[in-house]
């Protein structure tokens, strides 16, 4: 992404290629958190933003070995965390933030709490155990959490203890188990279940399922378009299909993102216009039926791509680095 500016602890400095070669000002947090403290910040004039500006660039896996960088704006984080359906957050809230800063998740922790006035509670352990994660849960009075689905899982299986005060847990990043949902009801009757879907192109959700009590299917469905999203199914040849057809999921809104940094064919290929009104989607790859309700079910991938305790991983990229090794002639990943 060719930064100006990063902000480092200074005995890091030497780990960053782009300082050697000069590319970017290396700046001291310690330093910088300092002055800030010293400084009373009186008539700070702060630059105007708008939300079609950049907000964030996040990675995710590319067919070819090389990540590639999403382009997210303001608009799209302010869409995700105020005037929501799938999750309400109120100012007496603490919300957990236990999801690394890479993972797109880490937007509804932080931004969710901050911008609605509640409390951010984070936990900072680089690695954690499901008990730790209670502990934490009791100890900051978290009332809402959002956890990938693998680590969801865990929690259903081994979590112990009251956690009186959880009343929303929220999980997503692969297919979600139904029998760990209703495991988790059961042990926590009192806290919503939410089983959200969305790739990073479409700012963290784009739909959601509030798992009724009474749920007896084998599969989980992903949901219905989350405010401010829409959902269109569409045949290979961009055109919506039918309730009932399998198709592609095609995402629009106000999360969608502006594109892939400095990779304007892989924009032209994911970001297009769908319908007669020519409306601006994101591609997703993903293969699914909506019903007559609007609800969407899962139903595969159209590519190579598979999830990973919720990382996107492309199969190519990895056949890609294996064949690298000069020992290797050729390389298959299934």
């Amino acid at each position: 992404c060719e930064p100006k500016v990063i902000l480092v602890f200074d005995e890091l400095r030497g780990k960053i290629p782009a300082y050697a070669s000069g590319q970017a000002k290396a700046v001291d947090l310690r330093a910088l958190l300092d002055d800030c403290n010293k400084t009373k910040l009186v008539g700070l004039k702060l630059p105007s933003t708008s939300g079609d500006d950049v907000a964030y660039i996040m990675y995710t896996s590319g067919s070819t070995g090389k990540p590639k960088g999403v382009v997210v704006t303001h608009r799209g984080i302010a869409r995700a965390v105020l005037d929501q359906n799938y999750v309400v957050f109120h100012p007496s809230d603490v919300v957990l933030h236990a999801t690394t800063i890479s993972f797109d998740v880490c937007t509804t922790e932080i931004w969710g709490a901050l911008v609605n006035g509640a409390t951010l509670s984070v936990l900072s352990d680089a690695n954690f155990s499901v008990g730790r994660l209670c502990e934490v849960i009791r100890a900051s009075g978290v009332t809402v959490a959002s956890l990938t689905t693998g680590l969801f899982n865990l929690f259903a299986d081994y979590a112990k203890g009251d956690l009186d005060t959880l009343r929303h847990m929220i999980f997503a990043g692969e297919v979600g188990s139904a029998e760990h949902a209703r495991r988790f009801m059961r042990r926590f009757p009192r806290c919503k279940l939410t089983n959200a879907y969305g790739p990073t192109e479409a700012t963290v959700y784009a739909t959601a399922y509030a798992i009724p009590r009474d749920f007896e299917g084998d599969d989980l469905p992903i949901g219905a378009a989350i405010a401010h999203t829409g959902i269109y199914i569409v045949d290979d040849m961009l055109r919506p299909v039918a309730p009932g057809i399998e198709g592609q999921l095609a995402i629009s809104g106000d999360g969608v993102a502006l594109g892939y940094l400095k990779r304007p064919d892989l924009t032209r290929e994911k970001f297009v216009e769908i319908g007669s009104e020519a409306v601006r989607c994101y591609l997703t790859g993903d293969i699914a039926i909506i019903d007559e309700n609007g609800e969407v079910t899962f139903k595969g991938r159209s590519d190579r791509q598979v999830k990973i305790n919720g990382k996107r991983i492309e199969l190519d990229a990895i056949e890609t680095a294996l064949r690298r090794d000069p020992r290797l002639s050729e390389a298959a990943v299934i």
